[in-house]
């Protein structure tokens, strides 16, 4: 059952209650495949007004509201081909063409050291790939690989160098631990993730906003080309930078 049937059939919905579940309905794509915290943050509410308007609406829990929207979603992406996909790709790079980066490219001119940390598996690979990126262009890349290491080499880094955080979720344990920690050294942080609301993101002084999609069939699997056509892009344009185009 789609939640508009839902709301059809509650007369207990107040107006506020109808605005609400008409933004989850129009965002369910970005809302969908979040957490319970993180979707009452997009949707600015709290996580006791979603149990709520979902308790309205006959669902015992948030991750129940949660449930129809990625079946809804499911059954959208479950013949999605490779051309979907291919179209998918495009979207993501004419957003990239929108995104500013003349500041952050200046950033990067300007600091003496990048360092770079990411919070899972699939964002170390991320962070290896910028660190081989930006060396190609005479840069000095440091990869760290955990907290421990972010504190030991934390007296050698100053503060006009530079600290990138690659995340998907934002929402990382570790990862938030490591953004607080280089924020209170007062060093420029970037931060590189999902296209949402995020801890992380809010930590940081520079963000890039990825755009993910996730196919969802028999299995939950999202796509995420997106993060290494941003930091090709951010190269490309870094270059161009250097060369005076953008100045």
């Amino acid at each position: 059952m789609k939640i508009e049937q839902l709301m059809n059939r509650s007369p207990k919905l107040n107006e506020k209650d109808r605005q609400l579940l008409q933004f989850i309905i129009h965002n369910k794509k970005e809302i969908a495949f979040l957490n319970t915290q993180a979707m009452a943050t997009f949707c600015h509410v709290s996580r006791t007004t979603l149990l709520r308007v979902s308790q309205k609406l006959g669902l015992s829990t948030i991750s129940d509201l949660q449930m129809l929207l990625q079946n809804e979603q499911r059954q959208e992406i479950n013949a999605l081909s490779f051309d979907k996909v291919c179209t998918l790709y495009h979207e993501m790079i004419d957003a990239m063409e929108k995104i500013p980066l003349h500041d952050i490219c200046r950033l990067l001119d300007s600091c003496k050291t990048i360092y770079i940390y990411g919070t899972g598996n699939e964002q170390k690979t991320m962070a290896d790939e910028c660190k081989r990126m930006f060396a190609s262009v005479g840069k000095c890349v440091i990869e760290l690989f955990d907290y421990g290491e972010v504190e030991m080499i934390s007296e050698s880094i100053e503060q006009n160098d530079l600290f990138i955080i690659i995340s998907l979720s934002g929402e990382t344990k570790e990862g938030i631990q490591v953004a607080e920690f280089m924020k209170n050294r007062k060093v420029k942080l970037l931060s590189i993730t999902r296209l949402q609301n995020n801890t992380i993101a809010s930590l940081c002084d520079y963000h890039l906003y990825v755009t993910t999609s996730t196919i969802a069939t028999h299995i939950s699997y999202e796509l995420v080309a997106g993060f290494y056509m941003l930091l090709e892009h951010l190269l490309l344009y870094y270059i161009n930078y250097q060369k005076g185009d953008f100045l």
